[in-house]
């Protein structure tokens, strides 16, 4: 498969042609581009797919410190769609997020509907509500980065031995995995943890019920924790359209690529 890749600060691979519907794939933490190659295999003859680095992963490496923010993500995202991608219309028809990239793709639908009008979040959430519990995220993630500046191999041995992660541990594409995490820069990992961590974000939780665009969330269920959080965001706002998942736990694209292919192609033709 060819993909061609974007000039800008910040990077992203991208197929298809760019007069059908568009979609925005979003990595989560230590990922990259490359984790979506083969569901935007099975989609490129119908979509325009743009697979994004996020800042301080894949090829978006060396930003302004401020460029790793999800404030400052956001708009790097929103500057390529009109830059780079003119004469076409400046939005994405459909944001797909998983983790990390799933608490991005909501903030894009609540900060800027009229480009990113359409959500699809995989294990993700709004963030933490209470400013102490952020902190607290924020500490840990410190020490995190100090494992992760260590070796950064021991570090994803404990990274995916976390429940969450039990049954991707079980598929064929773990070496796959940590192969494409080890390619990863230690301290951009660490830029990327600290300005746009679960603990640095602002909590998009009072927002979440006041959307304006369509929100579809998706939860594996053999990640409980996650499938809560998707039921009390259901909670916040009735409107938000969740599906659980059987036999998969947190990283649904990568456990079941077939499922996800399906899911995305049932949300772009509904």
């Amino acid at each position: 498969m060819t993909f061609a890749l974007n000039p800008g600060p910040l990077r992203w691979l991208e197929r298809g042609d760019y007069h059908n519907p568009r979609i925005v794939f979003l990595h989560g933490f230590m990922g990259s581009s490359h984790d979506w190659e083969g569901i935007i295999d099975d989609l490129a003859s119908n979509y325009h797919c743009l697979a994004v680095d996020l800042p301080g992963h894949g090829e978006s490496l060396g930003l302004e410190p401020r460029q790793y923010s999800m404030r400052g993500t956001a708009q790097l995202l929103q500057e390529a769609l009109k830059q780079q991608l003119n004469p076409q219309p400046d939005c994405a028809n459909l944001v797909v997020g998983y983790s990390m990239g799933g608490r991005l793709a909501l903030y894009l639908s609540l900060g800027f509907p009229q480009s990113f009008p359409q959500v699809q979040i995989i294990s993700g959430s709004p963030g933490l509500a209470d400013s102490e519990e952020r902190k607290a995220r924020r500490a840990l993630d410190l020490i995190r980065c100090t494992g992760i500046k260590e070796d950064l191999k021991v570090f994803l041995s404990f990274w995916y031995k976390q429940p969450l992660f039990a049954s991707l541990w079980k598929t064929s594409v773990k070496d796959d995995l940590i192969n494409h995490r080890l390619r990863n820069n230690p301290e951009e990992l660490c830029r990327s943890l600290k300005y746009l961590g679960l603990g640095s974000q602002p909590s998009l939780w009072e927002k979440l019920s006041h959307s304006s665009s369509k929100l579809h969330q998706l939860a594996g269920e053999l990640d409980p924790k996650f499938v809560a959080i998707a039921q009390k965001m259901v909670h916040c706002n009735p409107d938000l359209n969740l599906r659980i998942l059987t036999g998969v736990g947190h990283n649904i694209p990568l456990e079941n690529p077939t499922a996800m292919v399906a899911e995305i192609r049932r949300i772009m033709q509904s």
